[in-house]
């Protein structure tokens, strides 16, 4: 659906061009299996709540994956449309937490070089 911001580009990798509001397509799913990604959890951030992060959360969830959503690094152009997109997913079986919270769950040790 376009892109957002620079800064948020990662070395060589290629944004993927969509209109589906999910993430959660074709040709994502084909990049995964060429490089053999799979995974049990995502962590997800982004724009429009009620939209692209909701329907990527839904479809995960149908996948039986685990989700997190990082209410502070999801937003939308409207508050209210926010709120009901993080009490939807939340009902449908994902996680909400913070940026810093999922940090601490990554690290899990103030002893992490990372931390």
């Amino acid at each position: 659906l376009g892109r957002t911001v620079k800064e948020l580009e990662i070395g060589d990798e290629k944004p993927f061009e969509k209109t589906l509001f999910s993430m959660c397509t074709p040709d994502v799913a084909s990049y995964m299996k060429q490089k053999n990604k799979e995974f049990d959890t995502a962590i997800i951030c982004g724009i429009e709540a009620h939209a692209c992060v909701l329907q990527t959360a839904i479809d995960l969830l149908a996948q039986n994956k685990r989700v997190y959503i990082v209410a502070d690094a999801v937003s939308s152009r409207s508050l209210t449309d926010r709120m009901y997109a993080f009490d939807h997913m939340r009902q449908a079986g994902a996680f909400l937490t913070t940026f810093e919270s999922i940090v601490l769950q990554l690290t899990q040790d103030a002893g992490h070089p990372k931390f």
